[in-house]
């Protein structure tokens, strides 16, 4: 019993070989092609996004807090904490 190891190639004729790459080199170009495309439209849209960014910071969501306010707000801190300290409740508060 003998056993061969080597697979068998099937055997194509050099016209069906020449149909089969001349088919791949049509996919590989038109791939090329839309990767391409896609590649330049993403340029376009980051160049389109950059034009819109100013030299200047946005400063629009930034919180600033004047020296009044900063003290007001210890001291109603500082309140609350007394009260954690030494809680007292009048009828009044209780409503």
């Amino acid at each position: 019993m003998k056993i061969n190891f080597i697979p068998k190639i099937p055997k194509f004729e050099s016209n069906n070989i020449q149909k089969i790459w001349k088919y791949e080199l049509i996919l590989t170009a038109l791939l090329l092609a839309v990767f391409l495309g896609w590649d330049l439209w993403i340029y376009y849209k980051k160049a389109e996004a950059n034009r819109n960014i100013s030299a200047s910071p946005d400063t629009s969501k930034v919180v600033s807090l004047k020296k009044e306010s900063l003290l007001a707000i210890d001291k109603k801190l500082q309140g609350y904490k007394d009260f954690l300290k030494n809680p007292k409740f009048t009828p009044y508060e209780n409503f």
